[in-house]
């Protein structure tokens, strides 16, 4: 049946199609998580210049791949980047080399106008980390994400002030060095930007964005842990209703959250303060997590992740996969930057 698959540029069409075959897809192997999107392409409209192919047999959809281009720093060298993302493939024909076939094809176009390609597997998805392999990407780096649940309504001791997503970027940036970098305020759209904020004081500084990703990539609950489904039919129960305790979603519910992108701190004060601050802030707007982009072995998140139960607060882990268009060796990326439309 491989042997029969067309390959063809995504159009406006074959959107609901898209959404459909989406819809059968999960990410992670404990944490299930499917996808909702307003249309397929919103989110590869996050970058100016992309491109989605669609796989079809006997015309009916079971393939996509996407790719967006972007000016990225790598080790200091400025160069053009491809980001590889949205491959999926039905799971009525997996095993047939229908993945590798699309993506060969995706990286093809993304490697003649790029110098660099990359993209992000979810650190326990073995299958799509062995379709990147196959395609002569190696891992270089890693990132998480903590979860952290707004119910605790934490006081914060410090209360950091309102800001923009440029000043604090550019704080970021003062604070931080990048071994892998890319601005995400050029060559695309940050409409998912939902606020900022900063601390500067005697204490140290400290800042972050909140990015709202409902209107462009809403996470749908597939399934949970045991032990989370375990502690979600006791806090669910009609005795501990009003109770202040986590929400464990059901299967099937869409989370309510914002991503906190940019986050650093110069200190545990001050990085506590503006996660409570944030969280408080979140929870007045129906949200019931907060997820913190971070590099997952720093110690700054580990004292920040104490404020929670660890069955709570889980830290999800992904492997940043990549390589040069001319397969020269690229040095493992320690201090990658995670630009927010890529997530």
């Amino acid at each position: 049946m491989g042997a029969d698959l067309h390959i063809s540029p995504y159009t406006t069409a074959d959107d609901e199609e898209a959404m459909e075959l989406e819809r059968r897809m999960f990410q992670g192997e404990r944490f299930r998580l499917g996808f909702d999107r307003s249309t397929f392409r919103r989110r590869a409209e996050n970058f100016d210049d992309h491109l989605i192919l669609v796989g079809r047999i006997d015309g009916r959809m079971v393939a996509t791949a996407a790719t967006a281009f972007k000016d990225i720093t790598l080790f200091g060298e400025k160069m053009r980047g491809a980001f590889y993302f949205d491959l999926r493939v039905d799971p009525d024909v997996r095993g047939q080399g229908i993945g590798q076939r699309i993506g060969t094809q995706i990286v093809a176009h993304g490697e003649q106008h790029s110098d660099f390609g990359y993209s992000y597997v979810v650190d326990d998805n073995q299958a799509m980390l062995g379709l990147a392999e196959k395609g002569q990407s190696n891992t270089l780096g890693s990132y998480g994400y903590l979860v952290y649940p707004t119910y605790k309504g934490l006081e914060a001791t410090l209360i950091p002030d309102e800001s923009s997503l440029g000043d604090v970027h550019e704080a970021l940036c003062r604070h931080r060095d990048f071994d892998f970098y890319t601005d995400p305020r050029i060559g695309g759209s940050v409409e998912g930007w939902a606020n900022a904020w900063l601390i500067d004081g005697p204490s140290g500084v400290a800042g972050c964005s909140a990015w709202d990703n409902r209107a462009i990539l809403t996470e749908v609950v597939e399934s949970l842990p045991a032990g989370l489904r375990a502690l979600g039919a006791v806090v669910n129960t009609r005795l501990l209703q009003g109770a202040r305790l986590p929400h464990i979603p059901r299967q099937g519910e869409h989370l309510k959250s914002w991503y906190l992108f940019d986050f650093f701190a110069s200190t545990v004060e001050t990085g506590r303060s503006l996660l409570r601050h944030v969280a408080q802030q979140a929870q007045q707007r129906d949200l019931d997590y907060c997820y913190v982009i971070c590099d997952p072995d720093d110690p700054l998140i580990r004292e920040l992740r104490r404020d929670m139960p660890k069955a709570f607060a889980p830290l999800i882990r992904y492997r940043l996969m990549g390589a040069r268009v001319d397969r020269s060796p690229t040095p493992p990326i320690l201090r990658p930057y995670i630009d927010i439309r890529d997530v």
